[in-house]
């Protein structure tokens, strides 16, 4: 989670609009809070609960890559 913050507020740093910047933040730390109770969890280390986790590891993916998209696409 920390690495993914400094991101997003270099990213938007040069916006007028704040409130599209929280979005990707609350974004970010959802996905982040979500794969750590998930994977602290013993019951999904198990191998039927591979594609949840691999779920998980590309939304974290994607809510790291998200921000870059959305300011190219908006400038």
């Amino acid at each position: 989670m920390g690495s993914t913050y400094p991101i997003t507020f270099y990213v938007f740093a040069c916006e007028k609009v704040f409130w599209i910047r929280n979005i990707f933040m609350i974004i970010s730390t959802v996905s982040n809070l979500g794969s750590f109770i998930l994977l602290m969890t013993p019951k999904f280390n198990s191998s039927e609960y591979r594609g949840v986790r691999a779920a998980l590891f590309i939304s974290l993916g994607i809510s790291a890559v998200a921000p870059f998209t959305f300011i190219n696409f908006t400038s």
